[in-house]
């Protein structure tokens, strides 16, 4: 079981949020549907789609707009670069993740989307719940529950978490202090 837990490449790409108890549980309820497998596939293509065709074209134009000289570039093309580089980000992931819940789905698991819209999250909490809702369930179970520390700082601890999740680059980590920042004023704010 362990081992096709670790094979397994839906599981690559939501581990260690989608953990072994969530799949074992999973493999009991199995089924060799084919209208889940009808979903999976379709899910799958939607998946490749937003990776292959959405994705690698925002980074191509994003890729284009960097290449042009910093003193030169108008306001609108930076602004139209900054926008390509975000949804090449959303675009990749989210297809990634469709294309994950696919494969699960094919081969007869049950899979939950691990986005859920986060470009219309209503501020930069709910942008973390909706971004990466494996890592929010983790998080809520594993650290939020476990902390003895004040919630705000907890939000400043898992924005740099999710940020040095995706790589160990100075930038992720700017990123993930700036976000932990607003998610932690955010925060503060809405508790007096």
């Amino acid at each position: 079981d362990y081992l096709g837990f670790t094979l397994f490449l839906p599981t690559l790409f939501t581990a260690p949020y989608y953990g072994y108890s969530e799949y074992r549980f999973a493999m009991g309820c199995r089924t060799g549907d084919s209208v889940l497998f009808l979903k999976g596939l379709k899910s799958y293509i939607i998946g490749m789609g937003k990776t292959v065709l959405l994705g690698a074209g925002m980074v191509a134009m994003w890729s284009e707009i960097n290449a042009i000289d910093k003193s030169l570039i108008s306001p609108a093309a930076a602004l139209l670069g900054l926008f390509a580089a975000a949804f090449a980000v959303y675009y990749i992931l989210t297809g990634y993740n469709d294309m994950s819940v696919g494969l699960g789905g094919m081969f007869g698991f049950e899979m939950a989307k691990g986005y859920d819209h986060p470009i219309f999250a209503r501020g930069f909490i709910d942008f973390l719940k909706r971004f990466q809702v494996y890592m929010w369930n983790w998080t809520q179970r594993y650290v939020i529950a476990e902390a003895e520390m004040n919630s705000h700082i907890i939000y400043f601890v898992l924005w740099i978490m999710l940020m040095l999740l995706y790589g160990m680059e100075a930038n992720l980590l700017i990123w993930g202090v700036l976000f932990g920042v607003f998610a932690s004023a955010e925060y503060y704010l809405l508790d007096l």
